[in-house]
């Protein structure tokens, strides 16, 4: 990945389709010259042509990469795909490239909670909660807690929304995406998908997580 700029944001890496074999693959390399790695997550093409991949079948001499496809739209040669690394999927990349996709603003608010203790894979017990509007809502084991719901993460850079904080939300079937003002602003309002935020990188000036 290229380096990360003192925003912590870093352009993505680009990998160029050069050519398209019979079986359905695609031959290309990315722009920077460097090889596969083990942080492929998916790659995405601008303007409607997209497809994503899990892997890299194989890396030739000159550095040429063979990658299967999944799923997507025909990726034709000369098409140019971005590597997005996590928390970057491919759903909530769609959503951002789609200029006819809405984002609403709204002002977050602490709320109900549902708590329980549940048993993790790990067999230790662990802590669930979820948003309620109202304890009618609660289920068996599940006690309320009042504004126990405190806080939201951008889709993003995961960056916490808090109460009284700005936000923007797109709902799309039973899924809710959150954004933060930074993310909306860089990314939802000019649809693209050319950089990406980082999480875990030092805090943006101006604001505080």
């Amino acid at each position: 990945m290229s380096a990360y700029s003192q925003n912590g944001v870093a352009s993505l890496r680009s990998f160029l389709v050069e050519r398209r074999e019979d079986s359905g693959t695609v031959v290309g390399r990315f722009s920077d010259g460097n090889g596969i790695d083990e942080n492929l997550n998916c790659l995405i093409g601008l303007n409607g042509v997209w497809a994503w991949f899990r892997k890299a079948d194989s890396e030739g001499d000159d550095g040429a990469i063979t990658i299967s496809m999944d799923g997507g739209k025909e990726v034709r040669v000369g098409d140019t795909l971005f590597l997005l690394p996590q928390p970057f999927q491919p759903s909530i990349a769609f959503i951002l490239l789609d200029p006819e996709k809405n984002w609403e603003r709204n002002v977050f608010a602490s709320g109900a909670a549902a708590s329980s203790q549940v048993t993790g894979t790990d067999g230790r017990g662990h802590r669930k909660i979820r948003p309620i509007a109202a304890a009618s809502e609660l289920e068996t084991n599940e006690v309320l807690v009042p504004e126990g719901w405190d806080h939201e993460h951008c889709k993003l850079c995961y960056k916490h929304i808090y109460s009284q904080t700005p936000y923007y939300v797109h709902a799309e079937d039973k899924w809710q995406h959150f954004l933060c003002d930074f993310c909306h602003e860089r990314f939802a309002v000019t649809h693209s998908v050319k950089e990406v935020i980082y999480p875990g990188e030092e805090s943006r000036e101006g604001e505080a997580d």
